[in-house]
């Protein structure tokens, strides 16, 4: 089994700054990756920062996502991390940035192979 783990920075996020700390608009952005990528939804958890900020935490079958957004910065933190040999991580990245209108993005990526289990 091999999982592929992206990581990034959106930079420099032109959205509304409202909507970096719109949980709504998170989860919209956050179901669009899940459907395109096929995976397979569990549950969802949100922490909302005052006066601003927004957590939120996908957990998915085949992994997790995550969002951290510093409005202040106009700064998005993403974490996308999945076993399903067909989920374009790459692709839920573009949906990301796209959605928080990012100017620049910094991202690492890796993936392992898991033993198979007899």
């Amino acid at each position: 089994m091999k999982v592929k783990h992206l990581s990034a920075k959106l930079e420099n996020c032109r959205v509304e700054r409202n909507l970096l700390s719109d949980k709504f608009f998170a989860f919209k952005v956050l179901d669009k990756v899940v459907e395109r990528l096929g995976m397979n939804f569990i549950d969802k958890v949100y922490y909302e920062f005052q006066p601003e900020g927004l957590s939120v935490i996908y957990l998915i079958k085949e992994s997790h996502i995550a969002i951290h957004t510093w409005p202040e910065f106009n700064l998005v933190d993403v974490e996308i991390s999945t076993c399903k040999d067909d989920s374009d991580v790459e692709e839920g990245l573009r949906i990301l940035a796209e959605a928080y209108k990012a100017e620049k993005i910094e991202k690492d990526y890796w993936e392992y192979n898991l033993p198979s289990i007899s």
